[in-house]
């Protein structure tokens, strides 16, 4: 199995846009956190 510089080149494309979906995915599940705690602390006070 020899790949070369091409598939190298599409293993890192790969493993970086993991890293983004991974890296939207954080922000998105911060976003939610932040959210859902400015809503109970205005519901509970």
């Amino acid at each position: 199995m020899q790949y070369g510089l091409f598939g190298n080149k599409i293993a890192r494309g790969a493993s970086d846009e993991v890293k983004r979906k991974r890296e939207i995915r954080r922000s998105l599940a911060e976003h939610c956190r932040l959210t859902f705690l400015a809503v109970w602390v205005a519901l509970s006070g």
